[in-house]
């Protein structure tokens, strides 16, 4: 799997190139002032990351519309594809597989930078958001204690999660950034104020839950917030440069869940309001190719929430800033 998206990570960036009007053979001439690649107008970056379940891909391309480059539009793409064995909370005899996909996209057709001085900018931009994510989980598990009186010998049921939901909205999104010689800092904001979410999910424990295994339950639902913030920090050194990012996240969801009742014991669809908080720190190297601000990058990463307490991961990429 990993293979397969590092392939397609490095046709995209060929593709990318040829598209701005670059050969990718520039990036391997020697010059006198360093390697021959000029973007211009546009600005990426590419940023594969190594999960401990998985991989995720952060895609950002962008390009000012005029040569004063005051105006721009923008992309961003965010993929999260992972594959893990883990157990059901609460059912040490368990075991189940877990597949998740997330795809995600912030689209900003207009993001203008309402104030530019030497070295200080200021940004604005707005545009739409949309997110798809799957799960699928599929084990069984050792129920022999959930009866009353226990079953006197193992009793095993199958169980799988079928999960599928679709979120869009408004984004808005803010920034400003400072250029030195040696330095940079730049933070970008941005808040979906409010989405429509759209979710279907099918939950089945045989013979668990006879007479009826399974039990479906899909809801449209509006919830708010869905905040964002993007902190980095650059040292810049003549060859190379330490990068440090701060990233946070913050999300309110209502929807309805299927569960089972702990009283009666049968199925039955449940209003649940969800809270989402992430923060990452990672910290990498960014070597420079010369005065076009295309830099390949390695670095390590930590992410931190309530839910599984955090996970490190290692990225790789390839960024052009716009400053």
């Amino acid at each position: 799997m990993v293979y397969d998206v590092y392939m397609k990570i490095i046709f995209f960036i060929f593709i990318l190139l040829f598209l701005v009007g670059v050969s990718p053979i520039s990036l391997f001439a020697d010059d006198s002032d360093g390697f021959a690649l000029e973007l211009g107008r546009y600005y990426m970056s590419v940023t594969p990351k190594i999960l401990e379940d998985g991989v995720q891909n952060d895609i950002s391309f962008g390009m000012f519309y005029t040569d004063a480059m005051k105006m721009a539009w923008e992309i961003r793409f965010r993929s999260v594809n992972g594959a893990a064995n883990d157990t059901i909370s609460g059912i040490g005899d368990s075991l189940i597989t877990r597949d998740r996909q997330v795809y995600e996209v912030f689209l900003l057709p207009l993001n203008f930078q309402f104030l530019k001085l030497s070295n200080f900018t200021m940004r604005a931009g707005a545009g739409g958001y949309y997110n798809y994510n799957s799960l699928y989980e599929n084990g069984f598990f050792n129920d022999r204690n959930l009866y009353f009186p226990p079953h006197p010998e193992d009793h095993y049921s199958a169980y799988t999660n079928d999960f599928t939901g679709h979120a869009v909205g408004p984004l808005f999104d803010i920034g400003l950034s400072y250029n030195h010689r040696f330095f940079s800092v730049s933070l970008s904001v941005g808040c979906v104020p409010v989405y429509y979410l759209n979710r279907e999910q099918t939950l089945k424990i045989t013979p668990y839950m006879n007479p009826t295994p399974s039990f479906s339950v899909a809801s449209e639902s509006i919830s708010s917030p869905y905040l964002y913030m993007v902190l980095d920090t650059a040292v810049k050194l003549k060859y190379f440069s330490f990068f440090f990012s701060v990233i946070g996240e913050y999300s309110r969801l209502k929807y309805t869940a299927a569960e089972i009742n702990g009283t009666t014991g049968e199925w039955m669809a449940v209003e649940t309001e969800r809270v989402n908080k992430t923060l990452a720190l990672e910290i990498s190297l960014l070597i420079n190719l010369g005065k076009s601000g295309f830099m390949p990058q390695i670095g390590y990463g930590r992410t931190f929430d309530e839910v599984t307490g955090g996970s490190n991961y290692l990225l790789l990429g390839v960024k052009k800033r716009m400053y």
